[in-house]
């Protein structure tokens, strides 16, 4: 083993020696300097296409997106959105527009269905008022009718009292005179009872 190692380093270096072997390495190792260096410039361009392509087709796209959900976030639904071509960021485009229409549709709806609301909300509370101020009116005209008609009690009352005084009056007038008339009855029989003389007598008579 030791003199195979032995010739094949003798042999190698009986290769090496020869100048045609060496000038082919060095034109072999020369075209590999030419071609790293080429892939090296060609890496550096590719990599200077990618973050320009990057920056214009999906970074900027993506900010003026993030930028224009923050404005709808806002409650401006009226600023749109232009398009960025057909790269995967533009096809999103057509999508935020349309989510765009569809708030406004429902912003518009909820609008309109608040201005009914607050619209009814304020004949509720005018009708409200007016009821409240009739149900007070009444409530102050049955308060004088309730008076009025303790004033018309003690008006009847006290009517009711002045007719039994006057009943009570009438029948003692009556009772009176009816003792005045049984007693002029009896002054008239007993008159004319005595003698013609003696009534005139009596009756010029004083008593």
């Amino acid at each position: 083993m030791n003199e195979k190692f032995i010739a094949a380093v003798n042999g190698y270096q009986a290769v090496a020696a020869d100048n045609q072997t060496v000038q082919t390495i060095d034109r072999l190792v020369s075209w590999c300097k030419n071609i790293l260096m080429v892939a090296l410039l060609a890496g550096a361009v590719i990599l200077l296409l990618t973050d320009h392509y990057l920056v214009g087709c999906v970074i900027k796209p993506l900010t003026a997106i993030s930028h224009h959900f923050r404005t709808l976030t806002e409650g401006k639904l009226e600023k749109n959105l232009d398009g960025f071509g057909r790269n995967d960021a533009g096809q999103l485009v057509p999508y935020l527009g349309e989510m765009q229409d569809s708030l406004k549709a429902t912003f518009i709806a909820i609008r309109g269905s608040a201005d009914a609301i607050y619209v009814g909300t304020s004949e509720i509370y005018a009708g409200n008022n007016d009821l409240s101020s009739r149900t007070e009116q009444q409530a102050a005209a049955l308060q004088q009718t309730a008076a009025s008609m303790e004033q018309l009690g003690t008006t009847l009352k006290r009517n009711t009292d002045n007719v039994h005084q006057a009943t009570r009056l009438a029948e003692k007038t009556t009772g009176v005179a009816k003792k005045g008339w049984e007693m002029g009855k009896e002054l008239g029989g007993a008159l004319w009872t005595v003698s013609p003389p003696d009534r005139i007598k009596s009756l010029t008579s004083p008593a």
